[in-house]
Protein backbone atom coordinates (compact mmCIF):
# COMPACT_ATOMS: atom_id res chain seq x y z
CA UNK A 1 0.00 0.00 0.00
CA UNK A 2 1.05 3.56 -0.53
CA UNK A 3 1.90 5.64 2.43
CA UNK A 4 0.84 9.21 2.18
CA UNK A 5 2.70 11.83 4.06
CA UNK A 6 1.10 15.08 4.93
CA UNK A 7 2.78 18.35 5.51
CA UNK A 8 1.29 20.14 8.43
CA UNK A 9 1.26 23.85 8.20
CA UNK A 10 1.10 25.69 11.46
CA UNK A 11 -0.47 29.07 11.61
CA UNK A 12 0.99 31.72 13.84
CA UNK A 13 -1.06 32.45 16.91
CA UNK A 14 -1.49 36.15 17.00
CA UNK A 15 -3.72 38.46 18.87
CA UNK A 16 -5.33 41.10 16.71
CA UNK A 17 -5.26 43.63 19.51
CA UNK A 18 -2.07 45.59 19.92
CA UNK A 19 -1.13 48.80 21.62
CA UNK A 20 -3.00 51.70 20.07
CA UNK A 21 -0.83 54.37 18.52
CA UNK A 22 -2.98 56.95 20.31
CA UNK A 23 -2.03 55.63 23.75
CA UNK A 24 0.27 57.57 26.03
CA UNK A 25 3.52 55.61 25.68
CA UNK A 26 7.04 56.61 24.64
CA UNK A 27 7.50 56.48 20.85
CA UNK A 28 10.12 53.73 20.98
CA UNK A 29 7.46 51.36 22.33
CA UNK A 30 5.46 51.61 19.10
CA UNK A 31 8.55 50.84 17.02
CA UNK A 32 9.18 47.79 19.22
CA UNK A 33 5.59 46.58 18.69
CA UNK A 34 6.14 46.51 14.93
CA UNK A 35 9.60 44.94 15.10
CA UNK A 36 8.45 42.27 17.53
CA UNK A 37 5.47 41.35 15.34
CA UNK A 38 7.76 40.98 12.32
CA UNK A 39 10.29 38.89 14.26
CA UNK A 40 7.51 36.58 15.47
CA UNK A 41 6.37 36.12 11.89
CA UNK A 42 9.90 35.17 10.83
CA UNK A 43 10.45 32.79 13.73
CA UNK A 44 7.12 31.01 13.81
CA UNK A 45 6.10 30.70 10.17
CA UNK A 46 6.38 27.06 9.20
CA UNK A 47 6.59 27.76 5.47
CA UNK A 48 7.63 30.61 3.25
CA UNK A 49 4.05 30.89 1.98
CA UNK A 50 2.75 31.27 5.54
CA UNK A 51 5.35 33.95 6.18
CA UNK A 52 4.31 35.89 3.08
CA UNK A 53 0.80 36.31 4.49
CA UNK A 54 1.93 37.67 7.86
CA UNK A 55 3.28 41.12 6.88
CA UNK A 56 -0.08 41.97 5.31
CA UNK A 57 -1.91 40.84 8.44
CA UNK A 58 0.46 42.81 10.67
CA UNK A 59 0.13 45.92 8.50
CA UNK A 60 -3.69 45.78 8.59
CA UNK A 61 -3.68 45.29 12.36
CA UNK A 62 -1.40 48.29 12.80
CA UNK A 63 -3.56 50.47 10.56
CA UNK A 64 -6.63 49.40 12.50
CA UNK A 65 -4.86 50.55 15.68
CA UNK A 66 -4.18 54.04 14.30
CA UNK A 67 -0.51 53.60 13.33
CA UNK A 68 0.28 56.06 10.51
CA UNK A 69 1.09 54.31 7.24
CA UNK A 70 4.28 56.38 6.88
CA UNK A 71 5.45 55.13 10.29
CA UNK A 72 4.59 51.53 9.38
CA UNK A 73 6.48 51.78 6.08
CA UNK A 74 9.58 53.07 7.87
CA UNK A 75 9.61 49.97 10.08
CA UNK A 76 8.96 47.48 7.28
Amino acid sequence: SLTKTREREKSIFSVTTILSYLSDHPRHVFRNVIQTALMRAIRYSSTFEAFNIEPRTIRLTLLYNNYPSIYINEQF
